[in-house]
């Protein structure tokens, strides 16, 4: 316990203006920096996100509940653990066969009705008819779905994917996993599979997995208000998020029938924290789900048990094709191909998100856009029908409602049975149906519309997944490839045009979804055929590598489009020499072990920061680095707002009842807001001992770890702050996944990608799979100043400039710099014998060590601490930097002068006399369009023209001052601060910047070394002399 007269300290203590200055000053920077998002912005990233506490905090509680209960209790918690995941599976289940039955029931109704009328209607010439019952039939239920999806619950928008994965991987995707999601994904995709829409429902389904698994585990609903009271013991992050691993796994079981591509599913492209004792639970998930779904389906066809219908995309039984060692080739040519549409897919989904986001905002407009498309795709599918009269016998496909159309008696049309159809029907007649069914010019024509209409329905106010378009797709243009074989090779009977549909739609989805392990795991169950699993894993693999040379997948597109700060497998490349005190946040708030009441809500509300430190006052006086104290542990924003709830305070706590771990886990996950809570004055001058709820041993790294070693912590261990430490275990500054930090841009390099935040909901109705941002990928851009740079390297440099953190210290002269070698340079400009150590201290007293040029040491009368000076050897008079006497030493040289013959200006180098005559001649001058004034290269007509602009783009983050110059904005801060850093070591007297100083320095000087070539009169500074020469301006002399 602390000192009681230290408690009674703290107690009494209030906030120093310095803390609520700084605490301010905080609140003023997020504010500013809450600028617009420019839309189609590549690299941003958006501060509506926020990590998720992946990491155990191990406090007293934790560990004294554990104690109380002991190992019985672990033994009943890890058997309801299993118990859950049976649920999971069995729930999602359920939630598929009512989606499918739905699709399967109403699609029957649609269809049956449109081949009717289209077989009666255009005997009589009436073919408006049937099209406008299609146009019905499309608009309807597309209409009823996006309403849904727009005005209800904007995240159920797409497939759902990319939010999973964001979700697993530790970021937490606002109402990504409520039951109100649930209910209008479920809706949504049954309206949009039977409206027609160039989408499937496959990809919905594991996101309604993630939902169920999500609530099944935490035993209660925020949606519904209900508190079930069990399974109270999942109610934490971690716990969860390996529930939500089960039921993405279980819902892709569902959709194709295969469990163990579930889980290779949810370990490749979902969870980044994996372990052996949730692969086994991932998979006992998965097997529920697809073994219950198949024991419903068997039993609605009439076959109870049967078990004929593991999941909803069945694929049917292939007949056992072989392939030979000559087609290899054309299956790594395959896989190339859809590679190159996949990433033409993806940079056409692409730009119409831009545009959607840029345009398409309203939720009316969402909706209008989606019935747009709802009737576009019965408009294309009327029109090919109509244009092209593609006729084969009866009898030769297995579709359940041919269509005569134009076609003779006893025929029917193949594309109309292409469209009348749902479109996992549809892949199945493709694989399946026998050779010359389709012929190529049919198939490249419904290949083209229907690329186009899924990219465009892929983002749209729907629910909707890209399963089924993409595989439809390739499988269209593998028949085509499978025509074109035969015609080459008339006498090969292995070109078998099912195994070159299904060779086509890996290919496709390969190159759009990108994909390997667990896709070629997935056909392969679908299919039942493992003797095709070579020749599907050339295919992907080609697809894949191909696609990302143009672009990334369309999940991480999608992601990146979102501003989501998802971390990715492996750190940037060459981020070894970055170290942990070069992209540590500032500034820092902490706590100490027992805290003032009215000191923790004010800080709260002061910040948005999710974890403070917990530290004892500075033990060392090291001035290398700001150090807050000897950290004593971690404590989160939720568990402060839960004791200040609670009112644990110290002074009540002979009325406390009895609190445990289970305190804390209640209020999960919607914890209050600081706003919520009602605290008296009174109450505010009590105190709150911190240590039995922080966690005592948080992860923490020395300032000189690498930014690479960080990383694999964060992406490791699902990390949402990892504490700055030095040598003697004080805490410096913090690292975080939160977006207001700068750890993201450091793990970005590569990519560059900027911070910026959003206004307070500029997206808010957004979902991943609409997107937010993108730019071009041949320029980077600022996101505070927009200025444009070539290279990453560039912008990275330059955001140092928007930085006003100098964490860098020179031991010496105190000066502060940004960059560790920038402070290298400057130390090497010290004498040799002033930084031998470090840590040295400078001469006392006016001793002197003899050097060239004598370093002296002075006491600073500002802070009693001595300052390092310089002298010459040859005058003896003394300079404050080398840089100074540098150019004081120039005076005594015998270097070669050049003189100017037109102006007499006396130069020391003869490149600047060079340059300095170019001024006099004028050579190619670039004019400025506004005031025609002339300069010798494009840099200095840049430089100028800012003069003309009304831009100001460097502003003050303590006021709303804005400015066109860094320069102007530094000396500006300097108003706000009004800290004198720079002392005179002969006065006293104090100045804003070291050019001040400077100049002062030289008042104390006898030396007058400007003289007048023209009156011989001499000054000390040369700005007097300037003064002076215009009053010797005559008719033929320039100054």
């Amino acid at each position: 316990m602390d000192d009681p007269e230290d408690t009674d300290a703290i107690l009494t203590q209030q906030w120093s203006s310095e803390n609520l200055n700084l605490l301010q000053s905080v609140r003023r920077r997020v504010e500013i920096s809450k600028e617009k998002i420019n839309v189609g912005s590549l690299n941003v990233l958006s501060a509506k996100y926020e990590s998720l506490d992946y990491d155990t905090c191990e406090n007293y509680l934790l560990l004294d509940e554990e104690r109380k209960k002991g190992f019985k209790f672990l033994v009943q918690k890890n058997i309801a653990r299993w118990f859950v995941f049976l649920l999971i599976g069995m729930f999602t289940a359920l939630v598929a066969c009512i989606i499918d039955i739905s699709i399967e029931e109403l699609s029957e109704i649609k269809y049956a009705k449109l081949s009717k009328y289209v077989d009666n209607y255009v005997i009589q010439g009436a073919l408006y008819i049937p099209y406008f019952y299609w146009l019905l039939f499309n608009i309807i239920p597309v209409l009823i779905g996006s309403v849904l999806v727009a005005y209800v619950e904007p995240i159920a928008a797409g497939s759902g994917i990319p939010q999973v994965k964001c979700y697993l991987n530790g970021v937490n995707i606002p109402r990504v996993v409520r039951i109100k999601t649930l209910f209008v994904k479920s809706i949504g995709v049954i309206c949009s599979v039977v409206g027609g829409l160039a989408g499937g429902k496959e990809g919905p389904m594991i996101h309604s997995g993630a939902v169920i698994a999500a609530g099944i585990s935490q035993g209660k609903s925020t949606t519904l208000n209900r508190d079930f009271g069990i399974f109270k013991y999942f109610r934490e992050d971690h716990e969860k998020r390996d529930f939500v691993s089960g039921g993405a796994a279980a819902g892709v079981a569902a959709a194709f029938g295969a469990p163990v591509g579930g889980v290779l599913f949810s370990l490749e492209e979902g969870t980044s924290f994996w372990n052996q004792s949730l692969t086994w639970k991932t998979f006992f998930a998965s097997i529920v789900s697809t073994f219950t779904l198949n024991v419903v389906l068997s039993a609605y066809h009439g076959a109870p048990g049967n078990l004929s219908f593991p999941g909803l995309f069945n694929l049917g039984e292939f007949e056992s094709f072989t392939y030979q060692m000559f087609e290899i080739p054309f299956f790594i040519i395959m896989g190339a191909f859809g590679g190159l549409l996949g990433a033409l897919w993806n940079h056409i989904n692409y730009k119409i998100t831009v545009f959607r986001m840029r345009y398409v905002r309203q939720p009316g407009l969402k909706v209008i856009e989606a019935c747009v498309v709802a009737a576009v795709t019965a408009t294309a599918g009327i029109l090919m029908m109509f244009l092209i009269n593609d006729c084969r016998p009866r009898g030769q496909d297995p579709t359940k409602y041919p269509t005569q159309l134009y076609c003779t008696d006893g025929q029917y049309n193949v594309l109309a049975s292409i469209w009348f159809q749902t479109p996992e029907a549809s892949v199945r007649s493709l694989f399946h149906d026998p050779p010359n069914t389709h012929n190529a010019f049919s198939l490249a024509a419904f290949v083209v519309v229907y690329f186009v209409l899924a990219a465009w329905t892929f983002g749209l106010a729907s629910s909707n997944g890209l399963f089924i378009p993409t595989l439809l797709t390739g499988a269209a243009w593998g028949r085509m490839v499978s025509i074109g074989l035969c015609y080459i090779f008339p006498d090969a009977d292995i070109v078998y045009p099912g195994k070159y549909a299904l060779i086509g739609a890996a290919a496709q989805l390969g190159g759009v979804v990108r994909m390997t392990i667990s896709l070629t795991v997935i056909l392969m169950e679908c299919t039942g055929n493992i003797t095709f699993a070579l020749p599907l894993i050339i295919t992907v693999i080609s697809a894949k590598w191909t696609g990302d040379f143009f672009n990334e997948g369309i999940y991480d597109t999608l992601i990146q489009l979102a501003g989501v700060p998802l971390l990715p497998w492996e750190p940037p490349p060459v981020v070894n020499n970055i170290y942990a005190s070069e992209v540590m946040s500032h500034p820092v708030v902490t706590l100490k072990c027992v805290e003032n009441v009215g000191h923790v809500v004010e800080l709260l509300k002061l910040t948005s920061y999710n974890g403070f430190p917990v530290v004892d006052p500075p033990l060392s006086d090291q001035s290398e680095v700001t150090t807050y104290g000897r950290i004593r542990g971690l404590i989160l924003r939720s568990q402060l707002i839960v004791i200040l709830k609670q009112k644990l305070f110290n002074e009540t706590s002979e009325h406390w009842s009895e609190f445990s771990a289970s305190l804390f886990r209640d209020q999960y996950p919607r914890y209050p807001c600081i706003e919520d809570l009602h605290l008296e004055d009174e109450e505010k001058t009590y105190s709150i001992d911190l240590r039995p709820f922080m966690n005592p041993s948080p992860y923490t790294v020395l300032h000189s770890t690498s930014l690479q070693r960080m990383f694999r912590l964060f992406r490791g261990l699902g990390l949402r702050h990892l504490p700055i430490v030095n040598d003697v275990n004080e805490f410096q500054m913090d690292v975080k996944t939160e977006l207001e930090v700068d750890i993201k841009e450091e793990f970005e390099v590569v990519r560059n990608i900027v911070k910026v935040e959003d206004k307070p909901g500029e997206y808010e109705n957004d979902s991943i799979d609409a997107g937010i941002n993108r730019s071009t990928s041949t320029n980077h851009e600022c996101g505070q100043c927009r200025r444009t740079f070539s290279k990453s390297y560039y912008l990275k440099q330059h955001m140092l400039s928007h930085s006003v953190e100098r964490p860098f210290q020179c031991d010496i002269c105190y000066l502060t710099f940004k960059r560790r070698h920038y402070l290298d340079t400057h130390r090497n400009r010290h004498p040799k014998k002033t930084r031998a150590e470090p840590n040295i201290e400078p001469a006392i007293n006016g001793e002197t060590t003899e050097i060239k040029h004598d370093e002296v040491g002075t006491l600073n009368p500002a802070n009693g601490e001595t300052l390092s000076t310089y002298k010459c050897h040859k005058c003896n008079q003394d300079f404050p930097s080398s840089s100074l006497l540098l150019e004081h030493s120039r005076l005594h040289s015998n270097e070669s002068i050049f003189q100017c013959d037109l102006c007499n200006a006396k130069l020391r180098s003869e490149d600047r006399f060079n340059y300095h005559r170019k001024l006099h001649a004028r050579q190619n001058p670039i004019e400025c369009v506004i005031c025609e004034k002339s300069f010798l290269c494009k840099a200095l007509l840049t430089k100028h023209m800012v003069t003309h602009s009304e831009k100001r783009p460097y502003q003050c983050e303590f006021c709303d001052f804005r400015c066109k110059y860094r320069s102007q904005l530094n000396f500006h801060r300097n108003t706000h601060t009004k800290e004198k850093s720079y002392h005179c070591q002969y006065c006293g007297k104090e100045f804003l910047t070291p050019p001040n100083l400077y100049a002062h320095l030289r008042s104390h000087s006898e030396e007058l070394p400007f003289e007048c070539d023209i009156c011989y009169g001499a000054f000390k500074l040369k700005k007097y002399l300037t003064r002076h020469r215009l009053t010797h301006v005559k008719k033929n002399f320039k100054v």
